[in-house]
């Protein structure tokens, strides 16, 4: 079953990314938590504060952390399509860097950032139980 949501995503993946691609200024501030394309964001003011392991948490104001949760998951599952979709292809490439060089900013930034938005999952979760 995740074969399949995968092959979909990697199929969505393909007809966004060019949208994604075109939009990705509009997220250039707010990049590095919430990459995904989401009007709520968009439109709200963000802060910047220091969690109790001392890293920087920015976020929107008025973005509840059941909305931040649900976007970072959105864009944990567009990582792992794009990993997918990377495994799928790394032979049609030189080498892994000149796959990477293929890959869109928005893409990039996604791989780059998934640790990070994998702690930051781990953090929402925690308090959401709690």
């Amino acid at each position: 079953m995740q074969g399949l949501f995968a092959i979909i995503f990697l199929l969505l993946l393909q007809v966004t990314q060019g949208f994604f691609h075109q939009h990705s200024s509009l997220c250039a501030g707010f990049r590095h938590r919430c990459s995904s394309y989401h009007p709520k964001i968009m439109t709200t003011t963000r802060t910047a504060t220091i969690d109790d392991e001392g890293e920087e948490e920015v976020r929107a104001e008025d973005m509840d952390d059941e909305t931040e949760l649900a976007i970072l998951q959105n864009d944990v599952v567009w990582i792992e399509a794009i990993e997918e979709r990377n495994k799928a292809q790394l032979e049609s490439f030189n080498n892994e860097q000149d796959q990477w060089d293929s890959m869109t900013d928005w893409e990039q930034d996604l791989l780059t950032n998934k640790e990070s938005h994998m702690k930051r999952i781990e953090v929402l979760t925690k308090r959401l139980e709690a």
